[in-house]
């Protein structure tokens, strides 16, 4: 975006400062841009907003960045109308009420979908922010449905009321901020278990019908993706498309998450071998248990038993 005619100003009395007109094309003259310095303990110890914007734009907005080195991440609201988004391999619509959380590393581009469009976004930096944002990709991709957005945007209207005030207390920003990644970072189920992603319709059925199977069996040894993708009578490759784009993960993970999180449970309350406990949760056997609880867990069964006895 041109900077020719904005201020960089630091958040300290920016709310007493007026903004110069936006010389982006389709940005209206009542949209406002907000910039931070950080400070070097916020920059090593918090997340912080290193630029904003509230932005009132027409059919003419639009706005390309391609790859980069820049390590931060942006979150956009969608308050009045729609983007065209196109971010890497996937193109959406974003509607009014919805969100997304991108790296800013990864080409994208968006612009407005129709007359007029209202949205306010921020660059989040911060030690950590990118692997968080990275972790909510894996769970849900990065478009954040109107239901999880609604959820946020009481968040959203905090930071942005102290972006008004000068960044006077960075640690609420960076509060504000976190508990906004661990909101969206929790996985939000409906009935059937469906994860909201980067594709906005329900589960086909067959997938829904395979996961619930998958849940209660996932301790047999003989299951496979294989058998799964039969029962949704889906091509194996196809089968494990879907999977992916509806839960986050492919159906191998998934199975392999059910089996260490019941396992996690019997080494904590009971008695039972390493041995024992393999077989009991589905893995061909304790060499094979061992080595996925260590990529998993960052350490051994025994070593997880010996942390909490």
């Amino acid at each position: 975006m041109l900077l020719t005619n904005i201020k960089k100003l630091s958040f300290a009395g920016a709310a007493e400062k007026e903004f110069d007109m936006l010389n982006d094309l389709g940005i209206l003259p009542d949209s406002k841009r907000y910039y931070h310095d950080a400070d070097e303990f916020t920059a090593e110890s918090l997340f912080y907003i290193s630029r904003a914007g509230n932005y009132h734009c027409t059919s003419e907005y639009k706005f390309e960045r391609q790859a980069s080195g820049v390590e931060a991440c942006q979150a956009m609201y969608v308050e009045e109308g729609r983007l065209q988004f196109s971010y890497g391999e996937y193109k959406m619509i974003v509607d009014t009420g919805e969100m997304v959380l991108i790296h800013l590393g990864t080409p994208h581009l968006y612009r407005t979908d129709g007359d007029r469009l209202r949205m306010r976004w921020f660059h989040i930096d911060g030690r950590g922010s990118r692997s968080y944002v990275r972790q909510i990709h894996s769970m849900r991709g990065i478009l954040i449905g109107r239901e999880s957005a609604e959820n946020g945007k009481m968040l959203v209207d905090r930071i942005f009321q102290l972006l008004e005030e000068g960044y006077k207390d960075p640690q609420e920003i960076s509060v504000c901020i976190h508990r906004l990644l661990a909101m969206l970072n929790r996985q939000q189920e409906g009935a059937g278990g469906f994860v909201s992603g980067l594709m906005k319709e329900r589960p086909d059925p067959g997938v829904e019908a395979s996961l619930v199977y998958l849940k209660e069996h996932f301790a047999d040894p003989g299951l496979s993706v294989e058998d799964l993708a039969g029962m949704a009578n889906l091509s194996l490759w196809y089968y494990i498309k879907r999977f992916r784009a509806f839960y986050g993960i492919t159906p191998h993970q998934y199975i392999l998450r059910q089996r260490i999180e019941a396992a996690r449970g019997l080494l904590d309350t009971t008695s039972l071998s390493v041995e024992e406990i393999a077989y009991q949760c589905g893995f061909s056997g304790p060499s094979h248990f061992i080595d996925v609880f260590r990529k998993t867990s960052g350490m051994t069964p025994m070593k997880f038993r010996s942390l909490w006895r």
